[in-house]
């Protein structure tokens, strides 16, 4: 009797037991159901708001990856994968996506699309879904960026690199500000200690996070002797370029220097040393010490009238210009596909890489300027000035060119040394006054 009741009891607590953990099953997968509406199972396939099951299939672009093959090797089958990259590529340029990139696709069980995600940035994201007369719908999906003005000044130590460095400029600004004063300064031989800068830019933001640079609106280089200032301006007809104070284009015939160099390590002169032939000669052009395969392009726009081995100078590139200039080049390792003879160069064009050809001791650029028939330092030459603004447009861009300095100086204030903000001061005075 008592065996038999003890047996009872425990079997009355057992089914309890079952029961209550039965009960919280059944709970648990209610409100999990409830709960992951949206989410996949182990096998990626959710439920939509109304109950129909779909596939989610995402991934992210590898270095050197096509979409298509990304898209694959997450398992998308090879229909789908045309139909995505034959319709996203309308906004889509499918030879520029970038390593990081993200997408989202959702199928049917069939494996048909529903809908597909390309996440270029956390502000913009291409929408892809098919329509009901089975055409596809593109859209761009973009968040406006937040657009601020912002200025950098400093004083240069050493060199302008470090110092716009020091002074929180991103390398790709410093890059910028260089190729604003390309015509009108060496940055690698006339910076001295003591010159200062100042630039006013652009810059787009997203989430208070700097994403890209916009354009150097207003820009000042100061030396012992001169200002040097450029303002960007563009007409009503679409002319867009950096102007002096007095409105006339920064932009020369020719540049200051071809390449990107370390040094000089000759200069114009009628007699130099020369280190192989051991004799003295005239050495007329500008010796440019630079790694061997520097990029070299042409000082101007013309037409190569010479390219091929040319004896002490090795490979060698001449090229005539307009208004009684011609440009050489000499010592080069190889000469560009863009510089044979008879080709017509744009500036800034590669015409070939340095090197130490024919009667060299290393690598450099020998370059010479020749005008009207003469050889002339290139170093010390004046060029003729660029192109004003249009005489039409002359007052637009006087008003613009004091408000951006204005601007400018407001922003800096007092960031900056007050020489450069005395001496601005007066340039605007003497601009108003005009």
């Amino acid at each position: 009797m008592n065996k038999f009741g003890l047996r009872l009891k425990e079997s009355r607590s057992l089914w309890l037991i079952f029961g209550i953990a039965g009960a919280l099953i059944i709970w648990l997968f209610n409100q999990a159901g409830s709960t992951r509406k949206g989410e996949p199972d182990q096998d990626g396939i959710f439920k939509n708001d109304t109950g129909c099951l779909y596939c989610l299939y995402k991934g992210e672009i590898q270095k050197d990856q096509a979409l298509s093959l990304a898209l694959q090797q997450a398992g998308v089958i090879p229909a789908t994968v045309f139909n995505i990259t034959e319709n996203i590529k309308e906004i889509l340029d499918l030879r520029k996506i970038l390593p990081g990139e993200k997408f989202f696709l959702r199928t049917d069980q069939q494996g048909n699309m529903l809908s597909f995600e390309y996440v270029k940035s956390p502000w913009k994201k291409i929408m892809l879904t098919p329509g009901d007369d089975e055409q596809y719908r593109v859209v761009e999906d973009s968040i406006p960026l937040t657009y601020t003005l912002r200025v950098k000044s400093g004083e240069i130590r050493e060199n302008l690199w470090n110092s716009m460095v020091n002074s929180s400029c991103p390398p790709n600004l410093i890059g910028e500000y260089t190729e604003v004063f390309r015509y009108d300064i060496d940055f690698f031989t006339e910076t001295q200690n003591g010159d200062q800068f100042a630039l006013l830019y652009e810059e787009y933001s997203h989430e208070g996070k700097p994403i890209r640079l916009g354009r150097i609106l207003a820009a000042e280089y100061h030396q012992k002797q001169e200002i040097h200032h450029a303002l960007f301006f563009e007409d009503p007809k679409g002319r867009a370029d950096y102007y002096n104070l007095e409105g006339k284009s920064l932009k020369k015939p020719l540049l200051r220097s071809p390449l990107n160099y370390r040094r000089i390590s000759s200069t114009f002169t009628h007699s130099r040393y020369h280190p192989i032939l051991k004799i003295y000669r005239p050495h007329l052009g500008v010796d440019y010490a630079a790694a061997a395969g520097t990029p070299v392009v042409a000082s101007g726009d013309g037409r190569v009238i010479f390219s091929g081995w040319n004896g002490g100078y090795g490979n060698f590139v001449k090229i005539d210009h307009q208004n009684g200039f011609v440009t050489c080049y000499g010592h080069l390792s190889k000469i560009h596909s863009n510089a044979r003879q008879g080709k017509s160069v744009k500036q800034g064009n590669i015409i070939g890489y340095v090197g130490s050809t024919g009667l060299s001791t290393g690598p450099h650029l020998d370059y010479r300027i020749i005008k009207n028939g003469t050889y002339v330092n290139p170093l010390k030459i004046a060029f003729p000035e660029g192109k004003p603004v249009a005489a039409e447009y002359q007052g637009e861009f006087d008003s613009q060119a004091v408000n951006y300095i204005k601007l400018m100086n407001i922003l800096l204030n007092d960031q900056r040394p007050q020489p450069i903000v005395q001496d601005r001061q007066n340039d605007n005075k003497r601009n108003e006054e005009i």
